[in-house]
């Protein structure tokens, strides 16, 4: 074989292979990642604790789909309390054209990181010439990054020295491990909104050296890490809130131990075991005894009086020889002609005993009165 003809058939073999093995520069795929959106590469949100990153590969006009497979950068299971998995993946090729195929990924990722997602899509080859040769493939990527924010934070207290006059605050940690810190937030009285106190701290206690003279209301938020220098820090929704300052006076109240006798009084009702009088409790329809003790027992002793501070419980037994005032609050037909027949028959009495006197008088007058005269009698 002369060498020209090697030559020629040389260049024919490299065409061969390139035709064949190397995948043609028409070949190409690309990848459209619905979730998260183009316009905000970065998730904000979870279902069930994990990532779920879906889209579509569509390869070139004149390809068909054969596979498909994903590799993220940097890898996923890299160690350490970051390390991601992938729970879920899963891609259904269209069957009218094989032309594109949907995707779905399930990431679990304990720590907020910027991925890049890589498919590497295997074509049919239909200019493989009857040759064994391997398919051609292409790969399509797009990135995301993992912006989830920590949750909110819980067991917020709060203590109020009233010596230094500052407040002190301790809360539970959060469970994420790229927790860069919490920053604690105060509203003082009035219309002020929350204002944070200081920079972030690293720990799980606070104290306001601010003096506190009034009482004033607190509340903590944890930050995460951010995926990439675009998004450096992840703000998490505030923690309950909690109340600390001087207490304030609490209101008079009356004192209603001076109303009513307290249980185990000694003696009637109306004192207390300490001798203190009370007031007395005042009721309708009630018995009230007057002690005539000083009656009795002369001559006039003033500690055997009784006042209306001194008066007995309506409920106690009054003595047989004591003089009882009844009242009567609902007084019966008899009582009402009772009343008002009484005036009645008193001034019936007093006309006839008036037409008595004066019958009495006339008669006096019409009767014939001796008459004595002085001097000698003549007969």
């Amino acid at each position: 074989m002369t060498p020209a003809r090697r030559t020629r058939l040389a260049a024919a073999a490299s065409i061969l292979w390139m035709l064949a093995v190397a995948a043609p520069v028409w070949a190409v795929a690309t990848m459209d990642v619905e979730n998260p959106p183009p316009d905000d590469p970065y998730f904000d949100s979870t279902q069930g604790g994990n990532v779920v990153v879906r889209g579509t590969v569509t390869a070139d006009d004149d390809k068909q789909i054969e596979s498909l497979s994903f590799a993220f950068s940097p890898p996923l299971d890299e160690g350490g309390a970051c390390a991601a998995t992938l729970v879920k993946e899963r891609f259904d090729v269209e069957p009218e054209d094989e032309r594109s195929a949907t995707f779905e990924l399930v990431i679990a990722s304990p720590c907020n990181r910027s991925y890049e997602v890589r498919a590497t899509v295997t074509h049919k080859d239909p200019l493989a010439f009857g040759l064994v040769t391997p398919p051609p493939q292409t790969t399509a990527a797009r990135r995301f990054g993992i912006a989830v924010p920590p949750a909110a934070v819980k067991g917020l207290e709060a203590t109020y020295d009233p010596a230094a006059k500052k407040v002190n605050l301790s809360w539970a940690p959060n469970p994420e491990p790229d927790i860069i810190g919490y920053r604690v937030e105060r509203n003082p009285p009035g219309p002020e909104g929350f204002q944070p106190l200081g920079s972030i701290v690293a720990v799980t206690t606070f104290s306001d050296t601010l003096t506190v003279d009034e009482e004033h209301r607190y509340r903590v938020v944890a930050i995460r890490s951010g995926p990439d220098s675009t998004v450096r820090e992840v703000v998490g929704e505030p923690s309950s809130l909690v109340t600390a300052g001087p207490d304030r006076p609490e209101p008079t109240v009356p004192d209603t131990t001076l109303l009513r006798p307290p249980p185990g009084a000694d003696g009637a009702a109306g004192r207390t075991g300490s001798g203190a009088k009370v007031a007395p409790q005042v009721r309708r329809g009630s018995v009230t005894t007057i002690d005539d003790g000083f009656r009795k027992s002369l001559p006039f002793d003033p500690g055997q009086t009784t006042s209306i501070l001194d008066a007995p419980d309506a409920a106690a037994v009054p003595p047989e020889d004591a003089a009882v005032l009844a009242i009567d609050d609902d007084p019966t037909d008899e009582d009402t002609r009772r009343a008002t027949l009484v005036p009645i028959a008193g001034g019936l009495a007093l006309l006839m005993g008036a037409v008595h006197l004066r019958l009495i008088s006339k008669r006096a007058g019409e009767a014939e009165l001796p008459v004595y005269r002085s001097g000698p009698q003549l007969r």
